[in-house]
């Protein structure tokens, strides 16, 4: 993404050693007018809170509470950076900040299902070995997370 503040700071740098030599008003009105511009606070989105509260406010009306906590969770692990799978052997559920407040992570059965799993971590070893990789409860799995056993 273009950051426009950065170029619009870098014209001005470059611009302004000439202005005492340019015989034209234009200039120096557009350098004043990026000062301006440059000197503004930068625009601050909205805070997680109100979002959180806009969200629920909209997901409410339509799913009720716990539809809306999940779809929230979904909305924020989609706007993180995609991770690789770590393997059950690893026992990457034992990490800090790994699981959610009720112990669940995603996990990759590889038995008859072949899909991406919200499970208990607990059960992860109950499994009799069809789940083969983790990610943690905020990853958003996409198609191309998937993993071979091979």
């Amino acid at each position: 993404m273009t950051d426009f503040r950065a170029l619009c700071a870098e014209l001005l740098a470059a611009t302004d050693e000439y202005t005492g030599m340019n015989p034209y008003m234009r200039l120096d009105n557009a350098m004043k007018a990026a000062r301006a511009a440059l000197a503004q606070p930068e625009p601050q989105g909205p805070t997680d809170e109100e979002l959180w509260d806009s969200w629920l406010r909209l997901r409410e009306s339509l799913d009720g509470p716990a539809a809306a906590a999940r779809f929230w969770e979904c909305a924020q692990a989609a706007v993180r950076p995609t991770i690789t799978p770590i393997s059950v052997s690893k026992r990457p559920w034992e990490r800090e900040g790994w699981c959610d407040a009720n112990q669940k992570c995603w996990v990759w059965n590889e038995g008859n299902c072949r899909w991406w799993e919200f499970i208990d971590s607990r059960m992860i070893s109950f499994s009799h070995d069809d789940y083969t990789h983790c990610l943690p409860h905020w990853a958003l799995p996409v198609p191309k997370s998937e993993v071979s056993n091979g």
